[in-house]
C-alpha cells in the first residue's frame, strides 16, 4: 500500500460522497440557489466527514490494530499525526466553506467538525450515545442542504433526514457487533458489550422496522413520487430480509449485514436524489 492509497483508506472519500448525496438531496428540497453556492453545499459535508474519518483513525489505532489491521495507521503507512493533521486542514477548509454560505451552515459545520473530535476520543467508547452522534450527522446532510438552499418546507426534509437517521443507526449499531472481539478488549461500552446480544438483535430489528415505516411516509404525504416509490420498495425488501435474519447475527458475519444495510440505505439515497431531480 503506497502513501496514496493510505489517505484514501483514511479518509474514505466513497462514504464521503454519500454526504454529498445527502446535501444534495437536500438543496433539492429548498428553494435552491446559483450553482456556485449548491457547488459549496455538497462539497462541506464530504470534508467534514472526511476530517472525521480521519481523527476517528488517529485514536482507533489500538482498537484498529485488533479489529482492522489492515487500515493505514496500524499498517504504518500513515502516521497518527498525518492523520490529525488531515483532520485539521479538512475541517478548516468546510468550516470555512461553511460561512460563505451564511451563519446557520457555518455553525452546523463547525459543530459536527467538534462532534467527530469528541466521538473519536470519548463518546465513541460510550456506546449508543456515539452512534446517535454518527446517525444524526447522516441525517443532518440532508438538513444542512435545505438550509443552504434557503428553506422552503420543513416537512420533507425532516421526514428524509429521520429515514437516513434510523437506517444509519442500524447499521452502527450491527458494526459495533462486528468490532465487537477489540472492542471487549479495549474495555468499550458498546450496544452488545453493554446490553447483551439479545437485547441488541431486538434493538436493530426495531431500527429496521421504523425505518420501513418511515420510508412510506412521503408516499403517503404526496411528498414524493414514483421514482421514489420503486427505489424505497427495493431498498425496504433488503430491509425486512435483513430483519428475519438478524436472529443469525454474529461478529463473524456482521460485516455481510452492515454491507446489506449499506446496500439498502444507498438505494433509498438514490430514489431520493432520482426523485427531486425529476420531479420536483
Amino acid at each position: 500500500m503506497n502513501k496514496v492509497t493510505g489517505y484514501l483508506r483514511l479518509l474514505r472519500p466513497k462514504n464521503a460522497l454519500m454526504s454529498a448525496i445527502g446535501a444534495t438531496i437536500g438543496w433539492l428540497t429548498g428553494d435552491h440557489g446559483d450553482l456556485v453556492r449548491y457547488l459549496i453545499t455538497a462539497i462541506v459535508p464530504p470534508l467534514v466527514l472526511m476530517g472525521g474519518n480521519a481523527i476517528n483513525d488517529f485514536f482507533d489505532f489500538e482498537i484498529d490494530a485488533i479489529n482492522k489491521p489492515f487500515r493505514p495507521i496500524p499498517q504504518g503507512i500513515i502516521t497518527r499525526r498525518e492523520a490529525f493533521l488531515s483532520y485539521l486542514l479538512l475541517s478548516f477548509i468546510g468550516v470555512m466553506l461553511a460561512f460563505s454560505l451564511g451563519w446557520i451552515p457555518f455553525i452546523i459545520a463547525l459543530l459536527f467538525v467538534l462532534a467527530w473530535y469528541f466521538y473519536a476520543r470519548n463518546l465513541k467508547a460510550k456506546g449508543l450515545v456515539g452512534n446517535i452522534v454518527v446517525s444524526t450527522g447522516v441525517g443532518f446532510t440532508i438538513i444542512f442542504g435545505y438550509i443552504s438552499a434557503h428553506g422552503g418546507s420543513i416537512l420533507l426534509p425532516i421526514t428524509l433526514a429521520l429515514i437516513a437517521f434510523s437506517a444509519n443507526l442500524a447499521r452502527e449499531i450491527v458494526k459495533t457487533v462486528e468490532d465487537l472481539p477489540g472492542d471487549k478488549k479495549a474495555g468499550l461500552s458498546t450496544v452488545p458489550i453493554k446490553f447483551g446480544m439479545k437485547k441488541t438483535k431486538t434493538l436493530i430489528k426495531g431500527l429496521i422496522a421504523l425505518t420501513c415505516l418511515l420510508a412510506f411516509v412521503p408516499l403517503f404525504l404526496r411528498l414524493m413520487g414514483s421514482l421514489y416509490l420503486i427505489f424505497s420498495l427495493a431498498s425496504v425488501s433488503i430491509l425486512l430480509y435483513i430483519f428475519f435474519q438478524t436472529d443469525n447475527l454474529s461478529s463473524e458475519n456482521a460485516g455481510i449485514f452492515s454491507k446489506f444495510l449499506k446496500l439498502a440505505m444507498a438505494l433509498g439515497l438514490f430514489g431520493m436524489l432520482l426523485d427531486l431531480m425529476i420531479f420536483r
